[in-house]
């Protein structure tokens, strides 16, 4: 497979664009599914002690994590 400098670029602009949106920190970030963390396609678990479902939660609310790790484990918004 052959790369050229164009899709090089474009590549490493979609990847900085994606952290780009996150807020407060998060190395990766997405939104509430159901009750798991939504990111890329995937779905990954809340981090202990938190949970997409309840009051702030819900569909299309915002979780991320910053571990450094795309698996997670997610802060998601709502603490139980």
């Amino acid at each position: 497979m052959k790369f050229n400098i164009v899709s090089v670029i474009a590549f490493l602009g979609i990847a900085t664009g994606v952290q780009a949106a996150c807020r407060d920190g998060d190395d990766f970030c997405g939104d509430c599914n159901g009750t798991s963390c939504k990111v890329a396609g995937l779905n990954y678990d809340c981090k202990a002690g938190t949970s997409c479902v309840g009051n702030g939660g819900g569909d299309g609310a915002y979780c991320g994590t910053t571990t450094g790790y795309l698996q997670g484990p997610y802060n998601c918004p709502v603490k139980t």
